[in-house]
């Protein structure tokens, strides 16, 4: 984000000086390439040609280099959310190119046109653009008055074209893949709450506050970040497609809508930025503050600190866990009781050791498992089972946070089959029983604790 805004200020910039950058006078002939004298253009013009290369060079390189860059934040979130990456895998390995092709994609389109003097005013734009002055097409070579028509159309044409079909590409399936992870966690995130009431039979408020509810919060959040994507494509999509119908050619002969339209919205890419991460930033906190109106919001957010909610907070060391952890069923010495334990042995380092308190927590932030007991309690028979559900993350508490710890009295034998089975939300079961996808193997535990008497709280 950080070097898509600096980029963004340097095409900006740019715009900006209008024609003052532009050399108050063309070489001899110059004129015959316009259908107006240079001299009577509109504007102020109070440069030279060095002034007039540094403003087409910063517009291009901080045009193409920040579409470049949207389309690598499309790809950071899709390998964050989507591939669900490590973050320090992030960092060390995918960041690099993150950064290194925008910058690299400009340089190629901003460079070559500077040492073949293809910066020049036109009359067509308001600033300097990569652009030779009157070229002879029926000469060898195509001379032309200040520039080189061969350097200008093909290395920077080639370029240009193929990195706005791999940025739309790019974008595309990005944002596809991180609305496709979305809508999946949804869909988990509902058998989870059939789980829970199957779990609670009894109580009823609680049944409905977790399934009604939480489902209803979820499915907002579902339609926030699919609506939220689709919005950012359309920014792009309606800061690129001008330019582009000119640099295709798409538009009528002699027409000049799709350049006033580029000069209306090209500049604007920055503000629809700021627009729609301003505007999901407001509705998150009052998602959670309906009290406060969306403008005190906005006052806060650039008066003063504003504690927002998390909502999701530290995927990867969640994803880390549930990598190198080591399930193992171990048999308390004092009451024969099993139980289930994770074990990162050697393989984590300090700080990515999990605390006892989050054992439960896998990437997709949900999972049932089962407490270890205390071999200091007194209170634990051996048919005694505990059993909690927990979203954990750092920083913040979910509601999933407020569950109780449930117990139920079982059978020996169900409490075996049970315990064997760690359910995550992509549906997988760490028993090794063939046949049961983890939530059949879950239904199924349910169906003998009810068989058993079993009475849930």
């Amino acid at each position: 984000m950080f070097g898509m805004s600096v980029c963004d200020i340097m095409c900006s910039v740019a715009m900006a000086a209008t024609s003052l950058p532009m050399p108050k006078s063309l070489p001899d002939g110059a004129n015959k390439s316009y259908t107006k004298p240079y001299e009577e253009w509109s504007g102020t013009k109070l440069g030279n040609i060095k002034t007039c290369e540094a403003q087409g060079f910063l517009f291009t390189f901080g045009a193409t280099s920040m579409f470049s860059y949207n389309a690598m934040l499309c790809l950071y979130y899709a390998c964050a959310i989507g591939l669900v990456m490590d973050e320090r895998k992030i960092r060390k390995i995918v960041e690099p190119v993150l950064h290194g092709f925008p910058l690299a994609v400009g340089l190629s389109m901003s460079i070559p046109p500077l040492f073949q003097d293809n910066y020049n005013p036109s009359e067509w734009e308001a600033w300097c653009v990569p652009h030779p002055i009157i070229c002879d097409m029926d000469a060898p070579g195509f001379p032309c008055i200040r520039g080189n028509f061969s350097a200008g159309n093909t290395h920077v044409v080639i370029i240009l074209r193929a990195s706005i079909a791999a940025l739309f590409i790019i974008i595309v399936t990005s944002l596809m893949m991180v609305a496709v992870r979305v809508i999946t966690t949804n869909r988990d995130f509902k058998m989870m709450a059939k789980i829970h009431e199957k779990m609670h039979p009894g109580n009823g408020l609680r049944k409905q506050g977790f399934s009604i509810e939480t489902i209803r919060e979820k499915n907002d959040t579902t339609r926030t970040v699919l609506i939220q994507a689709m919005v950012y494509l359309l920014a792009v999509t309606i800061t690129l497609i001008f330019p582009i119908i000119q640099m295709l050619h798409l538009h009528a002969e002699g027409s000049l809508w799709p350049n006033y339209l580029e000069l209306i919205f090209m500049p604007l890419q920055g503000f629809f930025n700021f627009a729609i991460f301003l505007y999901y930033k407001v509705g998150n906190f009052r998602r959670h503050n309906p009290d406060v109106t969306s403008l005190k919001v906005v006052r806060l957010f650039f008066t003063k600190k504003v504690e927002e909610p998390v909502l999701i907070s530290r995927i990867s060391i969640v994803h880390f866990d549930e990598e190198i952890r080591e399930l193992q069923i171990g048999i308390h010495s004092d009451d024969q009781e099993e139980y289930l334990s994770y074990d990162l042995g050697s393989v984590a380092s300090d700080e990515d050791k999990i605390d006892s308190i989050d054992l439960a927590r896998v990437h997709e932030g949900l999972s049932f498992a089962l407490e270890t007991p205390s071999k200091n309690s007194s209170n634990l028979s051996g048919q005694n089972l505990s059993i909690s559900d927990r979203i954990s993350s750092r920083g913040g508490r979910n509601a999933f946070d407020e569950l109780e710890a449930c117990s139920e009295k079982i059978d020996s034998e169900s409490s075996r089959a049970f315990v064997q089975n760690v359910l995550t939300t992509d549906g997988v079961s760490t028993s090794s029983r063939g046949g049961l996808s983890g939530f059949d193997e879950l239904g199924s535990s349910f169906h003998k604790s009810d068989t058993s008497n079993t009475t849930w709280c």
